[in-house]
């Protein structure tokens, strides 16, 4: 039986590939990390089992900083209502 980090963890990574599939990034590869690629040949590396509450926010933010570098648009993950909002 799981545990509750256990369960918590596995949240985190969906909560995490939700986000990322959001924003056109499709899964590479899945290991000791998450391996994301975009249609542009972007890569993001996030981490499988997140342990920080803030990771959403910090791959929001990378995002944000290669998004700003190119002028596309990147849409805001609320993960509280599971909704997108464009900026």
């Amino acid at each position: 039986m799981e545990n509750e980090e256990d369960k918590l963890m596995c949240h985190k990574r969906t909560e995490i590939k939700k986000f990322m599939i959001s924003q056109g990034f499709n899964l590479i590869r899945e290991k000791n990390h998450l391996i994301w690629r975009d249609h542009f040949g972007n890569q993001i590396v996030t981490p499988s089992s997140a342990s920080d509450f803030r990771t959403i926010k910090k791959v929001e933010s990378t995002i944000l900083r290669l998004r700003n570098d190119t002028g596309r648009k990147l849409n805001r993950f609320t993960a509280r209502t599971h909704s997108v909002h464009s900026l």
